[in-house]
């Protein structure tokens, strides 16, 4: 039986996360996947992938490449865009054909989210995004433990991700570019809302069917930072009494993730790499168990996370599903960015710190990732973990 030939995938948007992760990750460790172009409109970004990949195709934007001829041999599109781009491109890219690898969030409002689910629908070509923090060591033992009922069926989970500052980009463009609204859709709810979200949707394994939320630290007026946030804090409520409270930050003393996971039987406690077990024992005592799980929490690229979200991805595809688990919970938690929206504007445009905002219930129908979730059964027995 012949090789099966290698996917080409287009690389769209050269910046930090592109060269330090994508690029090794995606296109240089695999032998069934080859880098066919990359697109990037900053002149000196397409300086330095020339001398990362002399013989690879450079555009200078999306049209020139969907014009060539090259474009006809593309099997899908690596998108590390910006974040408020990401809608655009991944739609453009699955209407044309293309299979989409799309780095978080996928979409920023509900109408965003819909035209991605039915041109994804439509077309049968699949949309991933890239939810890594599930492969951060420590947190896929999380997800271990949770699945082999270490606790028992989870009830709660206090999360707070802590950064000194929003994360730079390339220098050659914009290193600020998550604090400009145009570019980024927000600020620390997106940027890291996105990982948090995700993280508590795969954790419950269902979606929230409520979510409130409040922003504030809104910076300093100028160079457009203005209408970023570097707080937020969010509160998700899923079925059967399940809540998630998560504190976000770009203005902490030092980088630092802390999570605690509230079961029937017990608790789990994540500080960074560092997870502690908690069981109550006979006599009313407690057990412990703890361990490390290097997580490289400092490399802000998080290559190491990336290569099971890429065999994600390719078992897709070959599959031809469309909407995997972990697309539908992106598009789902598109409303939340959007009613988070809404404060932020008023923020914006009042200069008052706003004390919270009651997020509109979600109005879709309820799903475990993978079957259909009837809430008028019980589903207490039905909690579990995404794979």
């Amino acid at each position: 039986m012949p090789a099966k030939a290698p996917l080409r995938g287009a690389l769209v948007g050269f910046g930090f996360i592109a060269e330090r992760a994508h690029l090794p990750v995606v296109f240089s460790n695999r032998k069934d996947i080859e880098l066919a172009a990359i697109i990037d409109p900053s002149e000196a970004r397409r300086r330095k992938a020339r001398e990362l990949k002399p013989h690879v195709p450079i555009f200078s934007d999306i049209d020139s490449f969907y014009a060539s001829e090259l474009a006809r041999s593309v099997d899908f599109i690596d998108c590390c865009a910006p974040s408020a781009l990401h809608a655009e491109f991944a739609y453009s890219a699955l209407e044309r054909g293309y299979h989409v690898l799309c780095e978080k969030p996928l979409a920023l409002d509900r109408v965003e989210a819909q035209r991605l689910r039915e041109i994804a629908r439509r077309t049968g070509r699949t949309l991933m995004p890239v939810h890594n923090y599930r492969y951060a060591p420590v947190l896929a033992r999380v997800t271990e433990l949770l699945r082999s009922g270490a606790i028992g069926p989870l009830s709660r989970v206090l999360m707070e991700i802590h950064r000194p500052s929003h994360a730079r980009g390339v220098a050659e463009w914009d290193p600020h570019w998550r604090r400009i609204l145009r570019w980024s859709g927000g600020g620390v709810s997106v940027d890291h809302g996105s990982h948090a979200l995700y993280l508590v949707c795969n954790w419950f394994n269902l979606l929230p069917v409520r979510v409130d939320g409040a922003l504030s630290g809104f910076g300093p007026g100028i160079r457009g930072w203005q209408g970023t946030e570097e707080d937020a804090w969010i509160e998700a409520r899923f079925p059967v009494g399940g809540i998630a409270r998560i504190g976000l930050s770009w203005r902490s003393s030092a980088r630092r993730i802390r999570i605690t996971l509230v079961g029937e039987r017990g608790a789990i406690f994540v500080d960074d790499s560092r997870i502690e077990v908690s069981r109550p024992v006979v006599g009313g005592k407690t057990a412990w168990v703890r361990e490390e799980r290097e997580s490289d929490w400092d490399d802000a690229s998080h290559a190491r996370w990336l290569d099971p979200v890429l065999s994600e991805f390719l078992e897709a595809i070959e599959r031809n599903d469309a909407l995997p688990g972990q697309s539908e919970i992106a598009l789902h938690c598109a409303g939340v960015f959007e009613d988070l929206a809404i404060t932020r504007a008023s923020a914006a445009s009042f200069g008052v710190r706003p004390a919270g905002s009651l997020l509109r219930d979600s109005q879709r129908s309820l799903r475990l990732l993978g079957d259909p979730l009837d809430i008028d059964k019980d589903v207490q027995g039905k909690q579990g973990v995404a794979s």
